[in-house]
């Protein structure tokens, strides 16, 4: 999976309902831009939940997968059942284990 062009390809929407609190955009399966667009999301999800690293934000715990100065996340229990990708920009963030994970976890980091 091309990981960086199904990214660029998308329309992401800012969340205006945490535009001060917790700014983030999200892209919703339903309105998803590409030939394989339903399976690529769906890869995505599960490259999220199986590269990402744990952390927190606030009280909810979650998997981040960093790339191109971005952390992503889901927040279904199951891969199957996402239907919201979520992306912040990684700077504007402090999550816990940030810069270790990163380097062990993630097979994009240094490409």
């Amino acid at each position: 999976m091309d990981i960086r062009g199904f990214i660029a390809m998308q329309n992401w929407v800012f969340a205006k309902t945490y535009a001060k609190s917790a700014p983030h955009e999200y892209i919703v399966l339903s309105k998803i831009i590409g030939e394989n667009g339903k399976e690529d999301f769906l890869e995505f999800a599960k490259i999220i939940r199986e590269y990402g690293f744990p952390a927190r934000f606030f009280s909810r715990q979650n998997n981040y997968y960093y790339i191109d100065g971005y952390f992503y996340w889901t927040m279904d229990e199951r891969v199957e059942d996402t239907d919201l990708i979520n992306r912040c920009k990684a700077e504007d963030y402090d999550l816990s284990f940030y810069p270790n994970i990163l380097k062990t976890r993630n097979p994009t980091i240094n490409n």
